[in-house]
């Protein structure tokens, strides 16, 4: 009876020391980190940024005051906001730069297009072209600026006070001809007068000295 006890009480041991042993062999629960989670997609999103290169400036504005909202601390996330930020900016920089050259470009296309421009460049073209043939075809398109080839053409001599003293009239194709025969350079525009459909149908001059 004394050996059964003593069996009982070993095996009792044994297996309690088994229990012992297993449950330390056992892996402790994987705590989630919530905040960490958070840190990592914000690091992930704002690396994405920086390598985007087809979402507008817009929406990459909004979706970093999204992160920003999130008042992270972590190091590594605020100093990926400061890149992504400088990124933006230098974005703007170069929109605007763009913008203004466009504007710059749109502006100098009015004033090549402006009737005063227009005609001024044809004056020179016709005084210097280098044939007959090219003469005559700029003379063609300036007239198409007229309502027609008689289209009077008034040429200032010299002022009393406000009063013009005028030379002898002409017509806009004979004074296009002028300057094709003459190869001189033409008289200064002083007014243009349109009628309601854009056409010049009065021009004065102020004859060079």
């Amino acid at each position: 009876m004394k050996n059964s006890g003593k069996f009982i009480l070993f095996a009792f041991l044994a297996i309690a020391n088994l229990g012992i042993i297993s449950c330390k062999k056992q892996p402790a629960a994987t705590v989630v980190d919530p905040q960490a989670e958070v840190i990592a997609k914000a690091k992930a999103d704002l690396r994405a940024l920086l390598n985007d290169t087809e979402k507008s400036i817009e929406q990459k504005e909004k979706e970093l005051a999204a992160i920003k909202a999130l008042n992270l601390t972590d190091p590594e996330v605020l100093s990926l906001i400061a890149q992504v930020e400088e990124k933006i900016a230098a974005q703007k920089a170069e929109a605007l730069r763009l913008e203004e050259e466009r504007k710059r470009r749109e502006a100098e296309l009015a004033r090549a297009n402006a009737p005063e421009n227009r005609l001024r460049n044809f004056f020179g073209q016709i005084s210097n072209a280098p044939s007959q043939g090219a003469a005559d075809a700029n003379i063609n398109q300036a007239l198409d600026m007229f309502t027609s080839p008689d289209a009077p053409v008034l040429i200032i001599i010299s002022k009393a006070g406000d009063q013009p003293d005028y030379d002898r009239p002409t017509t806009i194709q004979k004074y296009l001809e002028y300057l094709k025969d003459q190869k001189k350079p033409a008289d200064a525009i002083e007014n243009i007068v349109f009628d309601d459909n854009g056409k010049i149908k009065e021009l004065e001059l102020t004859k060079l000295k």
